[in-house]
């Protein structure tokens, strides 16, 4: 069975869910997301997990805006949430420990370039813009889809790391106060009418999920 065929038979959230599982599971045990459920974990530890955080956004976040010219109509544009990254950070800077970002080098290429006689180009400028906007949701599933999470973050560190006051004004609490998108994005993901190419969508979300994890992976706790 094809991509295609299979993402409308199970319907393309659940198909893509199914096909990032694995990667989702081995991002959800990686140290710095074990440690945001655990007790025992100090500022400073705290400031590097959110550290890393800012690394794997700062190399994600410019590989979807530059694919924003074919983010569909109905789904809001992206925020960047470095600044927030930022905040959390400082706001924990409270013995004189300041834990920065890893340098994070330029955006990838981009991944697709055609070239083609003019009497094919209209077409071909269709598939590409497929392509890209399929691209652009894979991605964006990743980072919508961890506004879902936030919430059950930040009960976890009120609850076991008191001591962090991680309250209404963090990073968690903003983030899963802000997850409109997410609902939107599945509901055009889901959408049979949506011009989706079903392997760019993966390909998509399978970049967005191998760079939190190379990252999270490579940092220590």
């Amino acid at each position: 069975m094809n991509a295609a065929h299979e993402a409308r038979h199970a319907g393309r959230q659940a198909w893509l869910r199914n096909h990032t599982q694995a990667l989702h599971a081995r991002l959800d045990s990686s140290a710095p997301l074990r440690a945001l459920l655990q007790p025992g974990l100090t500022s400073v530890a705290y400031q590097r997990v959110m550290a890393a955080m800012y690394t794997a956004h700062a190399q994600v976040e410019p590989e979807l805006l530059a694919l924003d010219s074919a983010r569909p109509p109905a789904l809001p544009a992206y925020a960047s949430r470095l600044t927030l990254i930022s905040l959390e950070i400082a706001r924990h800077n409270n013995d004189g420990t300041t834990v920065t970002p890893a340098h994070v080098g330029t955006a990838l290429a981009p991944t697709h370039t055609f070239v083609s006689p003019a009497d094919k180009r209209h077409a071909l400028e269709a598939i590409i813009s497929s392509q890209q906007q399929s691209r652009y949701l894979g991605l964006r599933y990743v980072l919508e889809g961890a506004t879902q999470g936030s919430r059950f973050i930040q009960r976890s560190l009120q609850q076991h790391n008191p001591g962090l006051r991680v309250g209404p004004d963090s990073y968690w609490a903003t983030l899963a106060n802000n997850s409109n998108a997410w609902s939107c994005l599945c509901d055009i993901i889901n959408d049979q009418s949506t011009d989706i190419d079903d392997a760019e969508l993966l390909a998509g979300a399978t970049l967005g999920f191998k760079i939190f994890i190379n990252t999270f992976y490579s940092t220590a706790t």
